[in-house]
C-alpha cells in the first residue's frame, strides 16, 4: 500500500523529506504524540509502520535522547530586553548588530527560538487518552480520487498541509 498521494508533486521528487522542510534550516521535526494519537486509526497504522521501518533501518546507531522545549520564533529585532537577556543575546550600541550567546553575529531579520512562558500548549498524551480533533481528516491515499473538482469544502477530506518547520537562522 502506497502512502503517496500522486497529486502531490513534492512527494514524487527524489528527496521528498528535504522538500518537506523547504528552505528552513531545521534539522529536526518534532512529532507530538497527542496529535498523532488523535489522527484516524488507519493514519496511525501507516505512521507506526513508517516509524518502525525507520527504527529498524537505523538500529545500528547509538542515537541520543532529546529534550524538547515548546518555543516560538521571533526576529532578533523584535526580541524584548527580557527575551534577549534570557537567550544570552546582546545588541551592539555602536553597530546595532545582534550577537547570540555563542558570539555569532545575527541580523535583525534572523529568527531566534524563544521558549513559551507557559510551556507546551498542546495537552499531554495522558496514557493514550488525549484526543484533539484534527482541522481536516485526511483521506487515505488508496481511496483518494485522482482529481477533484469539489475544492476544499468542509468534510471533503483534503490532505493536511505540511506545517512550517522551525529553526534558528
Amino acid at each position: 500500500m502506497s502512502t503517496v498521494d500522486e497529486r502531490d508533486e513534492d512527494l514524487l521528487d527524489d528527496e521528498p523529506v528535504h522538500g518537506y522542510f523547504g528552505l528552513t534550516y531545521a534539522n529536526y521535526k518534532v512529532l507530538h504524540r497527542s496529535l498523532m494519537q488523535s489522527m484516524p486509526v488507519e493514519w496511525q497504522r501507516r505512521m507506526v509502520a513508517c516509524l518502525t521501518e525507520a527504527d529498524a533501518a537505523f538500529a545500528h546507531l547509538d542515537t541520543p535522547v532529546y529534550d524538547v522545549t515548546a518555543a516560538t520564533e521571533i526576529e532578533y529585532s523584535e526580541l524584548t530586553k527580557t527575551q534577549r537577556r534570557a537567550l544570552g543575546v546582546r545588541r551592539s550600541k555602536e553597530t546595532g548588530r545582534y550577537y547570540d550567546r555563542d558570539g555569532e553575529e545575527r541580523e535583525g531579520w534572523h529568527r531566534a527560538l524563544v521558549p513559551l512562558p507557559g510551556g507546551d500548549p498542546i495537552p499531554h498524551y495522558n496514557r493514550g487518552r488525549t484526543r484533539i480533533p484534527p482541522a481536516v481528516v485526511p483521506t487515505p491515499p488508496e481511496s483518494a480520487p485522482a482529481s477533484s473538482a469539489q475544492g476544499d469544502e468542509a468534510g471533503a477530506g483534503s490532505p493536511i498541509p505540511a506545517p512550517a518547520a522551525g529553526a534558528v537562522t
